[in-house]
């Protein structure tokens, strides 16, 4: 299925996970970009998620034995409502452990971009991930052989399916853009490759990345950073300061402008890609068709 489709569940989830890693407020922030030097108080309490990287491991097995599980389930979609509904139980157990597991990486990666350990950890999720894809490729389409009427009528008659009427039916809507098994098992080999434009941006424009220093008006010297930038802006009521900072924030991104045109143009051949293999007119249809917006 598209990853759209849980998009709700997952935004929830992220939202939660999220709000567990924020700390009460503080006066004042430490003037250092240098994270060991930073007290424990500013840092976030991601012990919320996971308490260890073992116990994160632990949860990463369970990720693995559970896509096993999903796969037993092929070809058995359509024997009635029981079958499906514990498959898309099963479905939402695995969803909701695979993105903590990978919220916990990500934070976890994000507090030092550098650090190739992270990075690799949080690479094991998004390759299970891609593979969870691949050993559910033939998920949508299995479904869409049930009648619509069919399905809606188990729905109507088992008030555990309930929660789900609304995926259905979006299924069903979409279906013309949804492949037969060995056309989604083909797309989801390529699951992982489609984000390395913004894996490449994210590195350029954050952990290699070397902004300047800003002396404000107070006399304070700020780094142009993303963070500061966007706080200065919010913040500070000087009009000059905020143009300075503007100016020695993105002035580093003239640097590698051939590198950064050349990363959008491969997230523009990237989604024009998708569009045509998923029957589109256009990538604006493709954006816009997940929310059911027309393009009109």
């Amino acid at each position: 299925m598209k990853a759209t489709r849980r998009a709700g569940l997952v935004m929830l989830t992220i939202l939660a996970l999220m709000m567990l890693t924020w700390g009460p407020a503080v006066a004042e922030k430490p003037n250092t970009l240098v994270r060991e030097e930073i007290p424990e108080q500013y840092k976030w309490d991601l012990s919320h998620i996971y308490s260890s990287w073992e116990e994160w491991e632990a949860d990463v097995a369970k990720l693995q034995a559970l896509m096993d599980e999903i796969v037993a389930f092929q070809g058995r979609l359509s024997e009635g409502p029981d079958i499906l509904l514990q498959y898309q139980q099963l479905n939402d157990k695995l969803g909701m452990l695979a993105i903590k597991a990978y919220r916990y990486a990500g934070l976890q990666q994000v507090t030092n971009m550098n650090d190739s350990e992270l990075q690799a950890k949080e690479q094991q999720v998004r390759i299970l991930f891609a593979q969870f894809g691949q050993k559910t490729a033939w998920a949508a389409p299995e479904m869409l052989q049930i009648p619509e009427d069919t399905l809606m009528a188990w729905v109507d008659r088992t008030p555990d399916l309930e929660p789900y009427r609304f995926e259905f039916s979006e299924l069903y809507r979409e279906q013309e853009h949804v492949l037969d098994e060995s056309g989604e098992q083909l797309l989801s080999y390529s699951s992982t490759f489609r984000g390395m434009p913004r894996d490449t941006y994210s590195m350029l424009s954050t952990a290699d990345v070397k902004f300047p220093d800003v002396v404000l008006s107070n006399g304070d010297t700020v780094k142009a950073t993303h963070a500061t930038y966007g706080n200065q802006l919010r913040t500070n009521r000087n009009q000059d300061d905020r143009y300075r900072l503007f100016e020695a924030h993105f002035s580093t991104f003239n640097d590698f402008e051939n590198t950064y045109a050349a990363i959008y143009n491969g997230i523009l051949q990237r989604d024009w890609a998708m569009a045509q293999s998923r029957n589109y007119e256009s990538c604006a249809q493709a954006a816009m068709d997940g929310n059911n917006i027309p393009i009109s």
